[in-house]
């Protein structure tokens, strides 16, 4: 018996396995929470589809860049003891172009974030502490962060939080931003600020010493 040849089509098809469909799921007030934060980036947040692909494609992006192409503009380093408690203190104002919004600026310093001490405190990393998560463990725990994240979209109420932070004197030259949203991570004193400012977008955190 003569067979018959399979059609191209469903070689290739059999070739090239569908992409990996993504989903985050939120809560529909976070999703409230999170508009205006976002502004013409809203849309992203219509389906857990559409977040969920956002999330997938940019931590793409990042990996393809690769951690040495985010520099910030202006860094600062305090180390302990700079408060009653014994922590160490970062913040740094990376340019507007280097993210398309605060979501996409979160997924950076989370890309980032085994290499960011080294980064802001001297000015370069060392690729063998770079230790990246996968697009898997971002998603979820992304989708659980933002859930009980502090969301803010108005100047007066980040600068209030910011102030909160008991700064030092080092670094206080971020109360002169003029801010326009912000996702604090944490509670109490051990709290990540992401902020979208005139500058561009600030990270500040502060870890024991």
């Amino acid at each position: 018996m003569i067979g018959c040849a399979e059609p191209a089509a469903n070689q290739d098809a059999r070739k090239s396995p569908a992409p990996k469909k993504y989903q985050m799921l939120l809560d529909e007030q976070t999703i409230t929470r999170l508009r205006p934060v976002l502004g013409d980036s809203a849309t992203l947040l219509e389906t857990p589809d559409t977040i969920g692909t956002y999330v997938a494609t940019r931590w793409a992006h990042l990996e393809q860049q690769g951690p040495n192409a985010y520099q910030p503009l202006r860094a600062n380093f305090v180390e302990t003891p700079w408060a009653p408690e014994p922590e160490n203190f970062y913040v740094a104002l990376y340019p507007t172009t280097a993210v398309e919004n605060l979501l996409d600026f979160k997924l950076l310093v989370s890309y980032t974030s085994s290499i960011q001490q080294d980064l802001i405190a001297h000015g370069k990393i060392d690729l063998q502490y770079f230790y990246p998560e996968n697009v898997e463990t971002i998603i979820s725990g992304m989708s659980e962060g933002l859930s009980n994240a502090e969301i803010l979209s108005d100047h007066d109420s980040i600068l209030k939080r910011i102030n909160e932070c008991n700064l030092p004197p080092d670094a206080t030259w971020i109360t002169d931003l003029k801010y326009d949203s912000a996702i604090i991570w944490g509670r109490g004193d051990h709290i990540e600020v992401n902020a979208a400012t005139d500058e561009g977008y600030l990270l500040l955190f502060s870890i024991d010493g």
